[in-house]
């Protein structure tokens, strides 16, 4: 009875996770669900890789010194900004107690064009005393191989 129950529970517990996986919009579906940007706007599509060892890890990303938001590891974020020049990096605050609340950021620049597309993916790195989020501009061709299955977790850019 008791080996019943607790193989019925199990898969309860695994059909709900992959329900609420399967309820995620990937990249692959969003993407032409997205409305244009208004003009003279270009899109900023920031993305952890799913890969990523700090899976419980959630930084904050800074946009010109804005925080725009957390990115958890195998999503994306989408961004309408006006063209010009912006500065990509995760803010350094303590926010984790298992690397002793140690973070370092490589920030990326990149400019962004009316009417175009910019990725930028942000990898955290072990460092063994601390973590680093790196951030690399990607050009676009190997940036749709590494974001097509990644999930929509929000931005400033909402899907209809």
């Amino acid at each position: 009875m008791y080996r019943t129950a607790k193989t019925l529970y199990t898969s309860l517990c695994f059909t709900l996770l992959a329900f609420s996986c399967a309820s995620t919009k990937l990249y692959s579906e969003v993407q032409a669900q997205l409305p244009a940007p208004a003009p003279g706007e270009g899109r900023l599509f920031l993305f952890t890789p799913g890969r990523n060892f700090a899976l419980s890890f959630h930084p904050t990303i800074l946009v010109n010194g804005d925080s725009i938001g957390r990115t958890t590891a195998g999503s994306f974020l989408v961004l309408d900004r006006p063209a010009g020049e912006y500065t990509i990096e995760a803010d350094k605050q303590a926010s984790f107690a298992s690397f002793s609340g140690q973070l370092q950021s490589v920030p990326t620049s990149v400019t962004l064009a009316a009417g175009e597309r910019t990725y930028v993916e942000l990898e955290v790195q072990n460092l063994g005393f601390a973590l680093r989020v790196a951030a690399t501009a990607l050009d676009p061709t190997n940036a749709q191989t590494a974001i097509r299955l990644l999930r929509y977790d929000g931005g400033n850019v909402q899907l209809p």
